[in-house]
C-alpha cells in the first residue's frame, strides 16, 4: 500500500512479525519507521496487527493449518519471498518454533530467539522457578505433580492453583492459563480436565493479593548479556482479574521495588542464559512482602507498548541487533503514565463488574493520568475499528460471549 511504502526505509532488511495480536500491533508500529517492509502473520480470528497502514501484507496461517507444524510450513512456504527478514514472534507457539527450528530457518531468515536448550528455560515455567530458586529469587511453593491423592499426603494450605509447564496447550485446550483449587472438589475436577485433554500440569501455591499487586520488569538483553534497556511497570487491572494479562498498567513504580525487579529479573535471565526481549511477571506476596517470580516470557509482550512511550523501543532492538546495526543502551524518558488496553478494560467493566467488584470511579481514575493506549492511534484508526467489529459480530452470533479473545 502507498502509505507503508512512504514509511518504509530503502534497501533495509524487513521483518515478520508473527502474531497479530495487541503485542504485534505494537511490533508493527514500532519497527515501520525504521526497517525494510513489515509483514503479519496472522493465526486468530481476533487478530488485528495486519489491519495496521504500517504493515506490508500477512499471511494467514490457516492457509497452513493440515500441516503438523503451520509456522514452519508457512515460513518454509515464504522462504524465498522473505529471504532475509528479521523474524520476531509475540506469542510461546512461535517461540517454540522458531527455537526448534532455529538451524534450518536460519537458512533464509535472521532468527532472533537462542537454541531450544535455552529458551525452554524460559518456556518450560518449572524449569523458570527452578532457575529462580538456585539464584534465590522467591517463587510460589510447589507440592508437586497434580496427581490423586496430593492433598491426602501433602496436606498443602489452599487455596492452589494447578499450573502447566508448557503454558499455550493447556490455554489453547481448556481456556486458561491455570486453574484455581479452593478445595477437594476443585481439585478432582482439574485431575479430570488433565486427563481429558491429555496435560500435565504442577501445584503451586496461590499468591494472594489483589491485581495492583502484580509487576513486571521488561527488559532486553544483548547476546553479550548486557542488559541494554529495562523498566518496571505495574498493573492496574488484569483481563481477566486475578489470573489474566494486564489491560490497564503503569510504569509508576515505587524506587525499592523497581529495584527488586531489576535484580531479581537479570539474576533469573543470567541463570538461564537468555538474550532477547523478556517480560518477568511478580506478584507482591502481603504475607510476607517478598515479590514471588511467576513466570518470564521472552517474546514481545502485551506491555512492551509502555515501554516504548516511555523510549524503550524494543522490537527495534531486536531487529537491529538481528541486522547487525549496532545496538547502544536506553534509558527511558521522563514520561510516567498509564498504558491501557481499551478494549479489553471496557468489555471487563460491562460483563465482569459484579465479579470485579470494582466501583466505577476507580474505572475512571487511570484514565486522568498521562495516556498511551495499546491499539488506538489517530493515524493508525483500522485495528482499532476492526477489533471493536469482530466482537460487535460476536456479540451478535453469540449473546453473552462478547468479551471472548481476550488474550494476551
Amino acid at each position: 500500500m502507498a502509505s507503508d511504502a512512504s514509511r518504509m526505509r530503502y534497501g533495509e532488511p524487513g521483518a515478520v512479525v508473527i502474531g497479530g495480536y495487541v503485542n504485534a500491533l505494537d511490533a508493527v508500529r514500532a519497527l515501520a519507521p525504521h526497517t525494510g517492509p513489515v509483514s503479519v502473520v496472522t493465526s486468530q480470528p481476533y487478530d488485528i496487527a495486519h489491519h495496521s497502514r504500517f504493515a506490508s501484507g500477512h499471511v494467514p496461517l490457516t492457509r497452513f493449518r493440515s500441516q503438523p507444524n503451520p509456522l514452519l510450513a508457512l515460513l518454509r512456504h515464504q522462504a524465498r519471498e522473505w529471504d532475509g527478514r528479521v523474524l520476531i514472534p509475540t506469542h510461546d507457539p512461535a517461540l517454540e518454533t522458531l527455537a526448534r527450528h532455529r538451524e534450518e530457518l536460519s537458512r533464509h531468515f535472521r532468527v532472533t530467539v537462542p537454541s531450544w536448550e535455552i529458551t525452554s528455560r524460559l518456556l518450560l515455567k518449572d524449569r523458570t522457578l527452578a532457575a529462580a530458586g538456585r539464584v534465590n529469587v522467591p517463587v510460589p511453593s510447589c507440592y508437586g505433580a497434580a496427581a490423586p491423592g496430593l492433598l491426602d499426603r501433602q496436606s498443602p494450605p489452599l487455596p492452589l492453583v494447578v499450573k502447566p509447564s508448557l503454558g499455550h496447550p493447556f490455554q489453547e485446550r481448556l481456556g486458561r492459563k491455570l486453574i484455581a483449587v479452593h478445595n477437594q472438589a476443585d481439585y478432582t475436577a482439574a485431575l479430570a480436565l488433565l486427563t481429558e485433554h491429555g496435560l500435565e500440569a504442577r501445584v503451586y501455591d496461590l499468591v494472594p493479593g489483589p491485581d495492583f499487586h502484580y509487576f513486571n520488569y521488561l527488559a532486553y538483553i544483548d547476546r553479550q548479556g548486557r542488559l541494554l534497556a529495562g523498566m518496571a511497570v505495574r498493573k492496574i487491572r488484569k483481563a481477566p482479574a486475578f489470573f489474566g494479562v494486564g489491560r490497564v498498567v503503569t510504569n509508576k513504580v515505587a524506587v525499592a521495588i523497581a529495584a527488586a525487579l531489576r535484580r531479581h529479573t537479570l539474576a533469573v535471565l543470567a541463570e538461564t542464559g537468555w538474550h532477547g526481549p523478556a517480560s518477568a511477571e511478580f506478584k507482591l506476596d502481603p504475607r510476607d512482602g517478598s515479590l514471588r517470580l511467576m513466570e518470564i516470557n521472552g517474546r514481545c509482550s502485551l506491555m512492551m507498548g509502555i515501554a516504548r512511550r516511555a523510549g524503550i523501543n524494543i522490537p527495534l532492538l531486536i531487529w537491529r541487533e538481528a541486522t547487525g546495526r549496532g545496538v547502544a543502551p536506553l534509558l527511558p524518558n521522563e514520561w510516567l503514565g498509564v498504558w491501557t488496553h481499551l478494549h479489553a478494560d471496557v468489555l471487563h467493566a460491562l460483563l465482569s463488574q459484579r465479579r470485579e467488584r470494582v466501583r466505577w470511579r476507580d474505572y475512571l481514575t487511570p484514565y486522568q493520568q498521562p495516556l498511551t493506549f495499546g491499539v488506538w492511534n489517530l493515524h493508525d484508526p483500522k485495528p482499532f475499528v476492526a477489533q471493536w467489529a469482530h466482537s460487535f459480530a460476536s456479540a451478535v452470533r453469540f449473546p453473552y460471549r462478547a468479551a471472548r479473545g481476550q488474550r494476551g
